[in-house]
């Protein structure tokens, strides 16, 4: 018998997973970048940063909420 391990990752962890996979490899790309005279490269691998970290601090912010029920301080 084969012993297999299903994993089923939610929608909220596939989309920070591979968002954070993008960013890394954007580092990566930024840093190589920074040998070169290239400016509008660096602005936007930069921008492409930016993006995906936007869309990460937004999925966790979404994560949050759902599991405090949406309840939000009032000011």
């Amino acid at each position: 018998m084969d012993d297999t391990i299903q994993f089923i990752e939610t929608p909220e962890s596939t989309v920070l997973r591979i968002n954070s996979d993008a960013m890394s490899h954007l580092g990566t790309t930024l840093s190589e970048s920074l040998q070169y005279e290239d400016e509008s490269m660096k602005k936007t691998i930069l921008s492409l940063i930016q993006q995906h970290s936007a869309i990460i601090l937004e999925t966790s912010n979404k994560i949050v909420m759902k599991q405090k029920l949406n309840i939000q301080a009032v000011s």
